[in-house]
């Protein structure tokens, strides 16, 4: 699979479903989809049953940007400098860029309201590198490891990552669970 310079990838909607019953009911929550890319996450969020005025989005690109479902907000910015327009996330779901994935989550975790919850899908090895030993003891996860490895790119190709989905804020810290289904 060939590296997309602008790490857009589409995150698949078995992806986001897998980690659905660890988010809890979605009804009522202020949910949050930053380097939202096409929508990928935010149209899985909407088939579970969100309704679009509870989910805002962020995208970087305007073209992506215009391929978003209509949501409650959609804003042209570059997430790492955001502020959110109408009050703190209750949930944030993302696929953020690799290069750039301590920082979004980060902001993200910076942004979240009161006993709010984080849920990153990343590669495996975010949790291993030694650099990251302060991260990880100043933001405690749950980890839930994906076992299908997800194509993001149309052909569907993997690559030769395994990738798990981190939620990070209020009560997570420790839970572990492989998440079996890779659905269709």
């Amino acid at each position: 699979q060939s590296a997309d310079p602008l790490e857009r990838y589409d995150t698949p909607a078995w992806c986001t479903r897998a980690i659905l019953p660890m988010l809890g009911p979605l009804a009522g929550k202020r949910i949050l989809e930053p380097s939202a890319g096409r929508g990928a996450i935010v149209k899985a969020l909407l088939v579970a049953g969100a309704a679009p005025e509870q989910i805002e989005a962020v995208e970087m690109h305007s073209g992506r940007r215009m391929e978003i479902p209509l949501v409650s907000h959609i804003e042209c910015a570059d997430f790492i400098t955001w502020t959110p327009l109408f009050g703190s996330p209750d949930l944030v779901v993302m696929n953020p860029p690799f290069s750039d994935a301590q920082a979004h989550i980060e902001h993200a975790i910076s942004l979240l309201a009161p006993g709010g919850t984080c849920a990153a899908l990343l590669r495996l090895a975010f949790v291993g590198s030694k650099g990251r030993r302060p991260f990880r003891l100043a933001y405690p996860f749950d980890l839930y490891p994906m076992a299908s490895r997800p194509s993001f790119t149309p052909d569907g190709k993997t690559d030769s990552a395994d990738y798990a989905w981190f939620l990070f804020g209020a009560g997570h810290g420790g839970r572990f669970a492989v998440l079996e289904g890779k659905g269709s």
